[in-house]
């Protein structure tokens, strides 16, 4: 874990890449969370703008969940020492649609670490 908050910012900058391919299951699953129609059933259907979130599902044990359901170590986010953190500043960016059987690639890279502290004792990161 790291000393103080600020010893956090030596984690800018560390990425990791990830491969998926789409499939029709995955796009239903969220259809059905979701409650319309199937948008994709077949190979080579166009997915729905949007819709990226259910590729590269985390696989994390659960022992292995923070409190807040986050990772507790591994990849590339740091050791936060704090009860809850808040990740945002998700930028995404399609070329041509995303298709059924597609094989995708994420890049996920932590550009910053900012420190809010929200008065009476509540900070976040």
């Amino acid at each position: 874990m790291a000393d103080s908050l600020d010893d956090l910012q030596q984690f800018v900058g560390n990425s990791e890449v990830s491969h998926d391919v789409i499939t029709a299951s995955q796009v239903g699953r969220l259809a059905v969370a979701l409650d319309v129609d199937h948008p994709a059933p077949n190979k080579g259907d166009a997915v729905p703008p949007g819709w990226h979130g259910v590729f590269f599902p985390p696989l994390v044990p659960l022992g292995r969940l923070r409190e807040d359901g986050q990772p507790s170590g591994g990849g590339i986010a740091p050791p936060v020492p704090l009860p809850r953190r808040r990740l945002v500043g998700v930028r995404g960016s399609y070329l041509e649609p995303l298709r059924v059987r597609d094989e995708i690639t994420k890049l996920t890279e932590i550009a910053a670490i900012t420190i809010k502290d929200w008065g009476a004792g509540r900070t976040a990161l």
